[in-house]
């Protein structure tokens, strides 16, 4: 009825846990409250998802975020974050998320708070997915130069190794891309994405051109805070309008 594939069309498309929550994202452009269809077809994404990837710690922390502020169910958040932390293998940044989002989930009145919050875990855990591809593609791109520089090289072990860069590289690229439309202005983000057009595209123009709107964000963002600083200063120092 929306016109869009199945969830289990999505789902079949998707090679990475990560990837689940991209293809919700229309969340973020489209007004669910205007047809709710939207949320359940989100819903029936994130499920489908789960039965593919159940020990993704980064989906069931994505999913927390859906189901606290698009159903407005902070129990079953919580609930979820602690099936989370009872899953093998979490880093140590990532049981401090999900001790971080269950807090949250549980003061879940501030709304603002708790998306921004949500958010930057969104960017973080995936920037470093598409750090991993973005330095596998280069590891790959590198073997590639030294099979070439072997006296006597099988062209016939070339395909798989570019294969595998071209993939990877894609794949950071995906990833790179997705996170600009949510985070513009994350000048981590821009360098990253830069790094990725110089090491792996041979786009140095493009290249220099991310970096310096990066560093041109960083001298803004400086500037701000030197003339709040100057203002506040100001109005210390200017004799209060009550003194007699």
């Amino acid at each position: 009825a929306l016109g869009l594939p199945s969830a289990e069309q999505v789902i079949d498309r998707c090679r990475f846990a990560f990837t689940v929550e991209w293809a919700t994202r229309f969340l973020q452009w489209k007004d669910p409250a205007s047809d709710g269809r939207l949320i359940g077809y989100a819903k029936a994404i994130f499920s489908r998802g789960l039965t593919k990837f159940p020990e993704s710690h980064g989906l069931l922390l994505n999913y927390a975020e859906f189901l606290t502020h698009f159903l407005h169910n902070p129990t079953s958040s919580i609930a979820v974050t602690r099936r989370c932390a009872t899953l093998p293998g979490a880093a140590i940044d990532t049981r401090f998320c999900i001790y971080s989002a269950e807090r949250t989930f549980e003061q879940a009145g501030d709304g603002a708070q708790h998306s921004g919050f949500m958010s930057m875990l969104t960017l973080r855990r995936h920037m470093r997915e598409a750090q991993i591809h973005h330095k596998r593609a280069k590891n790959r791109v590198a073997r590639v130069w030294t099979y070439l520089m072997r006296p006597k090289c099988d062209m016939r072990g070339l395909p798989p190794l570019l294969d595998s860069a071209v993939a990877h590289a894609n794949t950071a690229l995906a990833a790179y891309s997705s996170l600009l439309q949510s985070f513009p202005s994350n000048t981590q983000l821009l360098r990253a994405y830069g790094s990725l057009f110089q090491d792996l595209y041979g786009d140095s123009e493009l290249s220099e051109s991310l970096f310096a709107h990066a560093d041109q964000l960083e001298e803004d963002k400086t500037a701000g805070s030197d003339n709040e600083a100057g203002s506040v200063h100001s109005s210390l120092a200017r004799p209060s309008a009550l003194t007699p």
